[in-house]
């Protein structure tokens, strides 16, 4: 089950390390990955077989990123939206990078 956190509390685990940031990025991953395939859906049908692949690296990119750039996060919207916006940027990025 995931856990309910405020801007807050995200950054707080993710900078946190050990299970507290583990935790926090298992659950951006799972958010990352109900959200995407929504997002994409303009760009690639879910069903074509590059499509989870495509998901699952952005996702991975996603996380590399956020962590990367945690100190850049504003607190002007939702910290999953920022995200989410990040996710999607990285997803687009490689659509048009391999395909």
């Amino acid at each position: 089950m995931m856990n309910k956190r405020d801007n807050e509390q995200w950054l707080a685990d993710l900078n946190a390390g050990g299970e507290a940031q583990a935790a926090a990025l298992n659950d951006l991953r799972t958010l990352i990955l109900i959200g995407l395939p929504y997002a994409l859906s303009p760009w690639m049908n879910s069903s074509d077989p590059r499509f989870v692949p495509l998901v699952e690296e952005a996702a991975q990119e996603t996380l590399l990123r956020v962590l990367d750039h945690l100190n850049e996060f504003q607190g002007r919207s939702q910290f999953t939206t920022w995200v989410h916006t990040i996710a999607v940027r990285a997803a687009l990025t490689e659509l048009r990078r391999k395909y």
